[in-house]
């Protein structure tokens, strides 16, 4: 079974602090609940989730949604959900959709993880 999971950014004072995990982390059978702040007055500010994607870069990192990578060519891009195609996939700086399909790929993906939009904004000049 995949491991079905989630990170959540928490900031504090407007800075990325640390990612909180949930979902079903590890193979294990409990359930990890994400952060919910509704009508709570807490000293952080907690973003959405980004999704595991189910593949690891070639240096065995795991790889999220919204993880800026950079490809063989030395291009950087960012993994983002395709609504129009359903499914993770890659997108310059440019705005344009690059079109490496993740189903494809096994373990080692020909690229590396370099950072996220979350801790890494600038890296990635398209957000």
């Amino acid at each position: 079974m995949r491991d079905i999971k989630f990170r959540q950014a928490i900031f504090k004072d407007g800075k990325f602090d640390r990612f909180h995990y949930w979902g079903y982390v590890g193979h294990k059978e409990e359930f990890i609940g994400p952060i919910n702040i509704s009508g709570i007055n807490l000293p952080y500010d907690v973003r959405g989730s980004d999704q595991f994607i189910d593949k690891k870069d070639y240096n065995d990192n795991d790889l999220w949604e919204n993880d800026i990578i950079k490809d063989v060519d030395g291009d950087i891009l960012l993994v983002t959900w395709n609504r129009l195609r359903v499914r993770f996939s890659l997108k310059h700086e440019d705005g344009s959709m690059f079109g490496y399909h993740f189903g494809s790929i096994d373990k080692g993906a020909p690229f590396h993880r370099i950072g996220n939009i979350h801790e890494d904004k600038e890296l990635f000049r398209g957000v």
